[in-house]
């Protein structure tokens, strides 16, 4: 064979290769790609599903074991009571017990609920932020609700009316122990006190970007939440 029909035979085998590789995929590789690609994407869904629940799961469980916890946190409150009045039968803890020494143990048993949080609303729903141990927050929104509250669980509180220990006086921290220093910024004001437990919501609209508004809270409260400062700051960046 000449060199010049070998050059033309190769050539036309080139163009062969490039004209295949063009054409890219054949229908039925085409056809096999898609039915991967679907095969896949029910794959992706089923573990999505499985994901949720199994996240649905995990969060029944904690609660679960918060509720096992309460109860045996109520269980060593009251050995702890009972060994303070061991030598007294027949009276109430509180005639036995000074406030501070049944706080103190209310506080040792955390039988007590407490909320700081700012609740910003986003798409029809509530978004709760809680403040860093530094005691700022930094929200994107001109509309917010400064939370704060306390209290206990019906179930504790029953019993600690049964023993002279559910009182109004016996709360470990009132709807005093919050200030709001710019409390001209504040759009309205929410509080209520129970048979358990208190709350107060203070409602902000309006806020200008880069503003920020100073809250004082008392040092039990900076305690209970465990932040370094009774200062806080709510810092609005949109």
């Amino acid at each position: 064979m000449s060199r010049k029909k070998l050059f033309h035979l190769l050539l036309i085998t080139c163009l062969s290769v490039s004209l295949v590789l063009m054409a890219g995929c054949t229908p039925e590789e085409k056809t096999e790609k898609e039915h991967v690609k679907n095969e896949n994407e029910e794959i992706k869904e089923e573990l999505k599903d499985e994901l949720s629940r199994k996240e649905s799961r995990i969060k029944n469980l904690e609660q679960e074991l918060e509720s096992k916890e309460r109860q045996n946190n109520r269980a060593e409150f009251y050995s702890d009571v009972l060994l303070e009045m061991a030598q007294t039968e027949g009276v109430m803890a509180h005639e036995v017990l000074s406030e501070e020494k049944i706080n103190e143990l209310q506080l040792e048993s955390n039988l007590w609920d407490g909320t700081l949080q700012v609740n910003v609303s986003e798409n029809d729903k509530s978004k709760e932020k809680e403040f860093s141990s530094d005691g700022e927050i930094t929200i994107d929104s001109s509309e917010f609700v400064l939370h704060f509250s306390g209290g206990i669980d019906p179930a504790s509180n029953a019993d600690f009316s049964a023993h002279g220990i559910g009182s109004h006086e016996n709360w470990l921290y009132n709807l005093n122990d919050i200030e709001i220093l710019d409390e001209e910024k504040v759009y309205d004001e929410e509080a209520a006190e129970g048979a358990t437990g208190f709350g107060i919501g203070y409602e902000f609209e309006d806020i200008s970007d880069g503003s920020s508004i100073e809250i004082e809270i008392a040092p039990e409260v900076k305690d209970y939440f465990e932040l370094d400062t009774t200062n806080l700051i709510i810092n609005v960046e949109k």
